[in-house]
């Protein structure tokens, strides 16, 4: 049975035939955050020949849209995406609007809303996005476009009714940024829309833009990624790689090392850093160890007056929703990326 043959709700919203006007996204009045263009990928968060000399995993990983957001304003009704997508991911545990679609949010002052998916195409074999979102009335609007999680774009283009006003929107011009380091949790698995990751979530409390470096399987916090990592331009650093360090041994011959490598800059020299362990860290032998781990890095950093914070990732998710805030388990679904910004904010208040 077809279910969209019973409910239409279940139907994906295509492409609209309607007379447009169309920008390359990439370009001027749009501004694009959390990431770059490349001059061999469209959009990216770290260059390839210093992603690819780490692993073929941060390779990909920097390549994926996750936390790369697109700011503009218009006033048309009809708001048309045409993209190209790279590595498209059909996961068995993650919702395809996560991993491989872009999500559209309306900022009213440092209110978001969300608008709707542009759905790429579920189809085996193809690559392209091709999508119409409607909106009601007529008037300047203000929005974000964030672009898929799990996935890589090239050829994003928009499009808009033809004459209509199509302007700049600096959302996060001159704001604080928070660079975050860490995991396929880091990248936003298993958020069921790409605007559900945790990050978002605390941008949207704080008004500040951010950065994530969110590696899946590959955060490992090798020694070319400490260096690229204490080039970061930050104002707080969020460090979250346990889940991908192989061992307690691993984690414990990397975390201080990986820390101090950031701290040795004059830049970072004030750049608070929160430390998490990982939120399931209740199910395997070695939890309460890898916290120890974590927690020696952040003693050691009080003790020279460094400003740090430590969140213990096994108490991020209240008792009575333990079992409900991951979708296998390990990786949160937008119940436990709540509760993780939730953890996350109450410790980035604490220093901008």
């Amino acid at each position: 049975m077809d279910i969209t043959k019973i409910d239409k709700n279940f139907e994906t919203k295509k492409s609209v035939n309607f007379e447009f006007d169309e920008y390359d996204a990439s370009k001027y009045p749009f501004t694009v955050y959390g990431g770059f263009c490349g001059p061999r990928r469209k959009f990216e968060k770290m260059p390839v020949d210093v992603a690819e000399k780490i692993s073929v995993g941060v390779l990909w990983g920097s390549g994926c849209g996750a936390g790369i957001r697109i700011t503009f304003a218009t006033d048309s009704e009809k708001i048309g995406l045409y993209a190209k997508i790279r590595d498209k991911n059909l996961m068995r545990h993650m919702p395809f609007t996560g991993s491989a679609c872009f999500a559209l949010t309306e900022y009213e002052g440092e209110k978001s809303d969300f608008i709707g998916n542009f759905v790429t195409d579920m189809t085996e074999g193809t690559s392209v996005c091709d999508a119409t979102i409607q909106v009601k009335g007529k008037k300047l609007r203000y929005y974000c476009l964030h672009l898929p999680l799990y996935s890589g774009v090239d050829d994003l283009v928009l499009r808009f009714d033809r004459g209509s006003a199509v302007s700049a929107y600096k959302k996060f011009e001159n704001k604080p940024k928070i660079l975050y380091y860490g995991s396929s949790i880091t990248q936003g698995g298993c958020a069921s829309r790409a605007d559900n990751s945790y990050q978002q979530l605390v941008s949207e409390w704080s008004g500040f833009d951010y950065k994530i470096l969110g590696f899946s399987g590959s955060a490992k916090a090798e020694d070319g990624m400490a260096e690229y990592l204490k080039n970061e331009d930050c104002d707080l650093f969020v460090c979250d790689y346990d889940y991908n360090a192989p061992s307690a041994e691993y984690l414990e011959n990397t975390h201080q090392k990986l820390y101090r490598a950031f701290k040795s800059l004059k830049k970072h020299k004030n750049v608070p850093v929160i430390f998490l362990s990982k939120p399931d860290g209740l199910r395997g032998d070695d939890g309460e160890q890898r916290f120890n781990i974590i927690k020696k890095t952040y003693d050691d950093a009080v003790s020279r007056g460094e400003p740090v914070a430590l969140i213990d990732g096994r108490k991020i998710y209240p008792d009575d929703a333990y079992s409900h805030c991951a979708v296998d388990g390990c990786h949160p679904n937008d119940l436990g990326f709540y509760f993780m910004a939730k953890a996350i904010y109450k410790a980035i208040k604490r220093f901008l």
